[in-house]
């Protein structure tokens, strides 16, 4: 009877514990796009940051988010999953390239739009399942025990 009032727990945790290995390949997965947005960024941002030509403060600023591998990892990292992505992308379309535009319009509906929502229908596919499974298993165990009563 104490159980019962754990049911709830007990269905987080399965779930949780059910969904790790989906959890897992999904960030490997997420992981992959970021790397390969992220090398891009720093790599085809690189020569305008060197450029004396372009505004001394959209080089630092280009710099500062995307100069190395690491900041435009941690940079792609928070547009993915801050949901501040247009702070990020609009300062490269309006002062560095229009081209960017495109970059940025198939990585936020495939990566941010489309992946998330995604791995997000797993989970609760996963959750579901799991209140369904704790849902069977009391009616199961109510069922044995008034068989055990009318014994």
């Amino acid at each position: 009877r104490t159980f019962s009032h754990f049911r709830h727990l007990r269905v987080l945790w399965k779930t949780i514990a059910g969904s790790l290995g989906s959890f897992v390949y999904s960030m490997a997965m997420m992981v992959v796009f970021m790397l390969m947005l992220a090398m891009l960024l720093a790599q085809t941002l690189h020569a305008f940051i060197l450029n004396e030509k372009n505004d001394l403060s959209t080089r630092q600023w280009a710099n500062r988010h995307f100069g190395d591998g690491f900041k435009s990892l941690w940079t792609v990292f928070e547009l993915t999953f801050s949901g501040c992505w247009p702070n990020y992308v609009r300062p490269l379309i309006e002062d560095v390239s229009r081209l960017y535009a495109l970059i940025f319009a198939v990585y936020v509906t495939s990566v941010i739009f489309a992946m998330t929502r995604i791995i997000a229908a797993l989970f609760l596919k996963e959750t579901l399942s799991q209140a369904s499974a704790d849902t069977e298993m009391m009616v199961n165990e109510r069922a044995k025990a008034t068989r055990n009563m009318e014994k």
